[in-house]
């Protein structure tokens, strides 16, 4: 396991086949600049050809910042960040080297919305 930041990682340049964030992790960072780093971060460790795999949670075309209950209590636990496709394609396009290779609507979540998955391509 590594720990590391992915808006500013240690980690060396090219150094992965995949690189896969899930559960909404983007979603955790309320602050888009640091959403933009991240995927940027992303990219620079991914090899050319590679893939980027987002697991991002999705309230439909509005991308918006919510608080987050924590489950079954009543006590909010912080923010997070719903994310809409055009959103992501926009942050992608601000990128030269990366595709959206695909996006693939998942399931409806309990708490309302649905996951939607993002596979992006690094470009060579």
């Amino acid at each position: 396991i590594i720990q590391d930041d992915i808006t500013a990682s240690n980690l060396t340049t090219n150094s992965f086949e995949v690189v896969a964030f899930f559960e909404n992790g983007l979603g955790n960072l309320i602050d888009p600049i640091a959403r933009h780093k991240a995927i940027g971060e992303m990219i620079r460790l991914t090899i050319p050809g590679g893939r980027i795999l987002l697991g991002l949670r999705s309230l439909g075309e509005k991308s918006a910042d919510h608080l987050m209950p924590a489950s079954m209590a009543p006590i909010f636990l912080g923010l997070y960040h719903t994310f809409s496709k055009s959103e992501i394609r926009d942050v992608v396009q601000n990128f030269s080297n990366v595709e959206v290779e695909d996006c693939i609507d998942g399931d409806e979540r309990p708490a309302g919305g649905r996951q939607i998955f993002f596979i992006l391509r690094k470009l060579k």
